[in-house]
């Protein structure tokens, strides 16, 4: 789905594909619920802004830039407030 967005925007050769390896690595921490203890790594990535320019118009950089810059809790941990 990401490979016709980023097509469409433009996006060829090593941007391409480090856009697209960016976006990979986002899903699979986002999958593991770990995207809290990556978040650093995720932003110091240079096509970070790359990334959420491209996928923008389409409503998934929005989406992706809140998940990386907000989620605050590890899946991998169990929070409980009373």
């Amino acid at each position: 789905m990401f490979a016709k967005v980023l097509d469409k925007e433009g996006l060829r050769g090593k941007k391409r594909r480090r856009v697209q390896a960016l976006l990979d690595r986002f899903f699979l921490y986002y999958g593991q619920g770990t995207l809290p203890e990556h978040k650093r790594q995720l932003m110091e990535d240079p096509y970070y802004d790359q990334m959420i320019d491209a996928l923008w118009d389409y409503n998934y950089g929005p989406w992706v830039k809140e998940m990386i810059e907000k989620t605050k809790y590890s899946g991998r941990k169990l929070e409980v407030s009373w």
